[in-house]
């Protein structure tokens, strides 16, 4: 997964291409242009997201080391040359692979925008804008096709059979090649590993990542506690409805959005009232305003946080009043005493503001349930 990174042009980054927010540079040109100026960089949440591309990582603790250091290298790494005290965007392309990325919003609007990556992207690749997932369809030279992602996770017997589970909006916690978790049969867990990603189609013909995990045969108290919580003992009442929920989100078009509570938990909405008010401007991604009924375009700036609020106000409002109540949009199911809460919806639904698919995505993105004591479940598949 590939994010995006980008700088203000009050900091310095060369202007032969584009002196706007939009202008890309990888994570070491990042770190060289905060060195070169004195160790002071500004950067955004909105703007910059710095994530070390492996391939990167060890050059720029190295390039950081020099610098605090005066030497032009580190003990047990190549040399490397000594820093820029200006460094152009043209020279930053040149070590990067540049893109034209197409994407379309909610209201089936084409953007285009630059993007360069550390690695190519292929059909599959996964690249964060805005706060927004986006899976690649396809590439064509130098122009991507990129659709908003979701994934499912599917597990393949040792006889072949595939078993398939829920599709879910893509985010940070989305399994990974490596990924481990449990299920459980007869009473016992059983442990599986994420050995293969690829891009798949539903049956109407829409892109997806489709992770494929096969049984791994590891220890199982080598596993993570939160991956065996709703793996053991499930109560009978509850796989249930469980099971119901997750068969409706493998339709196509359908997701599952689940957050949960530990045993004996209750909610702090106080908490989470008070997180929401603090909210600024600064703190809440593109994607998350746009969720929230702003139209970027036309909206003016000083409006949108008191849009974002009031919205997710209201969705605080109805998920708790629904959740507490009579359940007609977020189900809840008990495991072990920990309560699980879901809700199923279309993925145009992210942004429904009478949907509770739609309250606890923007919930969840904007960490309100986080601050009321919820975690987003990881396990797209639960073992039933």
């Amino acid at each position: 997964m590939v994010e995006e990174l980008a700088l203000p042009a009050e900091d310095g980054v060369g202007g032969d291409v584009d002196d706007g927010a939009d202008e890309i540079v990888t994570v070491v040109e990042v770190v060289e242009m905060a060195t070169a100026r004195a160790g002071r960089a500004r950067t955004s949440s909105r703007l910059m997201r710095a994530v070390p591309f492996s391939a990167m990582r060890s050059a720029a603790a190295c390039r950081i080391r020099s610098a605090a250091s005066g030497t032009s290298a580190c003990a047990g790494l190549l040399p490397c040359p000594r820093l820029p005290t200006r460094l152009s965007l043209r020279s930053v392309l040149v070590m990067a692979f540049s893109y034209t990325l197409v994407m379309h919003d909610r209201t089936a609007r084409e953007h285009t925008r630059p993007y360069a990556s550390g690695d190519p992207l292929v059909p599959g690749s996964v690249v964060l804008i805005g706060g927004r997932y986006w899976l690649v369809e396809r590439v064509d030279d130098s122009v991507v096709q990129a659709r908003p992602a979701r994934y499912r996770l599917t597990l393949r017997h040792r006889d072949g059979r595939e078993e398939a589970g829920a599709f879910r909006r893509f985010r940070a916690d989305a399994p990974t090649v490596g990924h481990q978790l449990a299920t459980s049969e007869n009473g016992e867990p059983v442990t599986w590993a994420v050995v293969e990603q690829r891009l798949a189609r539903d049956d109407a013909g829409e892109p997806f990542l489709e992770s494929i995990a096969e049984r791994d045969h590891g220890e199982v108290e080598s596993l993570p506690d939160h991956q065996l919580e709703h793996a053991l003992e499930q109560d009978r009442d509850g796989a249930v409805a469980a099971a119901a929920a997750l068969a409706r989100a493998t339709r196509t078009g359908v997701a599952v959005e689940l957050v949960a509570l530990d045993a004996g938990q209750a909610p702090d909405w106080q908490e989470a009232s008070r997180y929401l008010e603090s909210l600024i401007l600064e703190e809440l991604e593109d994607d998350l305003i746009e969720q929230c009924g702003v139209d970027t375009r036309r909206d003016p700036q000083e409006r949108w946080l008191d849009t974002v609020k009031r919205r997710l106000r209201d969705d605080l409002e109805g998920f708790r009043t629904d959740a507490e109540g009579l359940h007609n949009e977020i189900e809840e199911w008990d495991f072990q005493g920990s309560r699980i809460f879901a809700a199923v919806g279309s993925f145009d639904d992210d942004s429904n503001p009478s949907s509770g698919y739609g309250w606890m995505c923007r919930l969840v993105d904007a960490g309100v349930l986080q601050a009321a004591g919820f975690y987003r479940a990881r396990k797209p598949l639960l073992p039933l």
